[in-house]
């Protein structure tokens, strides 16, 4: 979704092979149809959200409301902002998830600037 930033400069094997058009919906939105559509899945039950979504984290995260109001635990791909140009950063990340009563419990970030960070809602374990 997003050009390179310096994401070009610590991988120079990875490149574009072509560009694409598309319509996105809000987390919320897909969870609901996906629920109505499928009554046996209850959203209740959801409380695990994961996100490896190449910079687009905080886009994901600003329209997940309802998701993150019943989540538990957030498992998300972060980096140290710019890796793809427009992206967001740990910060970025840090700020909203602090919005909705989660914590970083555990974040490791590679010799490439990127990684991976769990947050869980204060008060659990």
């Amino acid at each position: 979704m997003l050009a390179f930033g310096w994401h070009r400069e610590q991988h120079p094997e990875v490149e574009f092979v072509r560009t694409e058009r598309l319509v996105t919906r809000r987390l919320d939105t897909v969870i609901d149809e996906l629920c109505a559509t499928h009554r046996q899945i209850d959203p209740i039950l959801l409380d695990c959200l994961v996100l490896d979504v190449q910079g687009s984290e905080l886009r994901v995260l600003q329209g997940a409301h309802h998701c993150l109001l019943r989540a538990s635990y957030v498992y998300t791909e972060v980096n140290e902002g710019g890796m793809y140009k427009d992206d967001c950063s740990l910060d970025d990340i840090m700020a909203i998830m602090r919005l909705y009563r989660f914590r970083l419990k555990n974040l490791v970030i590679n010799r490439h600037r990127w990684g991976d960070a769990l947050f869980v809602r204060q008060g659990l374990p």
